[in-house]
């Protein structure tokens, strides 16, 4: 029984961090378009 539980834990751990890390890589994606499509910077101006 024990190693059940063991076991049901970890699965829940993992999936929970592969979701964490999913969620993580979809809102960088999001925040690497969003800059791709500001403005551009004028030249010789401090980025």
């Amino acid at each position: 029984m024990i190693i059940t539980q063991g076991t049901v834990v970890l699965c829940v751990v993992i999936a929970y961090e592969v979701v964490r890390r999913l969620t993580l890589r979809q809102q960088q994606r999001a925040v690497g378009r969003e800059l791709a499509t500001d403005v551009p910077v004028a030249e010789g101006a401090a980025a």
